[in-house]
């Protein structure tokens, strides 16, 4: 007679165990007040979040690192609202950045400048495309820059908190492509990875890009560099 179909059994975490952080710019998580004025968390739909089914947490030990997002308002958080959120992510494995640096650094350089470029559209493209709002000429994206580099560096700083030797850091997308240089600056200690969730550009794109070489030069540092195609990679 055939055996009966037994459900296998997930293995659990082991304590004590490496651990794999996940770091992204948006943690994948959604946090409100709810109706008694207490903060809440669930998680979102996003590829990287903790999935209910099939997921690496049920066999290593797995943190998440990023900012919150979802309408939240960051520069009217109290101290106390900043406490009482760490507090209820806690217990989700999850761990928010508080970056002075995240706004300019995400809206202006990486949503004005690296996103497009990323998807082999020039800064002169956007400044007469007409489905864009229209954009200044800037080459040399001076102080997007400068809040990019400080956003990066903010995410090492609370990483050096958190992490200890063995564990294995997953940083995601173009908005922390300087985090494996910060992290190694400070700590060899950790494996790190990066992934990138969009096209990487040609090289006719890439040669014109604002700070491209400090860009590399924070990718080289990583021990695994991971690409959605073949021909980005190429």
């Amino acid at each position: 007679p055939e055996p009966p179909d037994v459900p296998l059994k997930k293995p659990s975490p082991t304590p004590g165990a490496s651990r794999l952080v996940i770091v992204c710019y948006h943690l994948p998580v959604r946090v409100v007040r709810d109706a008694q004025n207490n903060w809440t968390a669930s998680w979102g739909s996003s590829i990287i979040a903790k999935s209910p089914s099939e997921s690496i947490a049920d066999s290593r030990e797995t943190w998440w690192a990023g900012t919150i997002h979802g309408g939240l308002n960051r520069r009217q958080l109290t101290d106390q609202d900043k406490d009482e959120i760490r507090a209820v992510l806690l217990k989700m494995n999850c761990i928010p950045v508080f970056s002075s640096n995240s706004e300019e650094g995400y809206l202006n350089y990486c949503k004005r400048i690296l996103w497009p470029s990323f998807h082999n559209v020039t800064v002169l493209d956007q400044c007469c495309a007409a489905w864009h709002e229209r954009a200044e000429w800037d080459q040399d994206a001076g102080s997007s820059w400068s809040a990019y580099e400080a956003m990066n560096e903010d995410f090492r700083d609370m990483l050096l908190d958190f992490l200890r030797a063995g564990d294995t850091v997953w940083v995601h997308d173009y908005h922390l492509m300087r985090l494996p240089l910060e992290l190694r600056r400070r700590d060899a200690r950790v494996s790190v990875a990066w992934f990138l969730h969009t096209p990487f550009p040609s090289s006719e794109i890439y040669r014109i890009l604002p700070y491209r070489r400090e860009l590399l030069e924070g990718l080289l540092h990583a021990d695994l560099v991971g690409f959605h195609t073949y021909d980005s990679v190429s």
